[in-house]
């Protein structure tokens, strides 16, 4: 496991227990995500990374961006092994975790296609994050 605050480690775990999958049907959009009124966190597979390292930050947008920014985050545009469908995975610290595997491993033991499609264009995932709000 990388290295991470127990506060945050406990947020994770949280998250990932109660973490349901929605699709976006309007937009590609990126969120931190927020507990609903059934006590589930509701997002796909970019919201799920997103908030992932929205934790790990403390809930900080100072280290949040400034660490996308000098690549601590590495969000991973890969294809899922079985109907290769478009997915993002966090790697922190040497370390992926996703909304399937919904656990920490090394890069190379997930069953993704991962071909170098690194998004950590900061312009790129500020835009995602404001379409997240525009279209909740």
């Amino acid at each position: 496991m990388p290295r991470i605050s127990e506060e945050a480690q406990r947020k994770i775990k949280n998250l990932i227990n109660r973490f349901k999958y929605k699709y976006d049907s309007k937009v590609d959009s990126w969120r931190i995500l927020e507990m609903d009124e059934t006590g589930h966190y509701r997002g796909d597979c970019d919201d799920f990374a997103v908030t992932v390292w929205w934790y790990i930050c403390g809930e900080s947008y100072w280290k949040f961006w400034t660490g996308i920014l000098l690549f601590k985050a590495k969000f991973w545009r890969c294809l899922t092994e079985k109907d290769y469908i478009g997915h993002l995975v966090l790697e922190y610290d040497g370390e992926a975790i996703d909304n399937i595997y919904l656990k920490w491993l090394k890069k190379d033991e997930m069953s993704h296609h991962f071909s170098g499609y690194l998004i950590n264009n900061i312009l790129m995932v500020a835009i995602k994050m404001l379409l997240g709000k525009i279209f909740k």
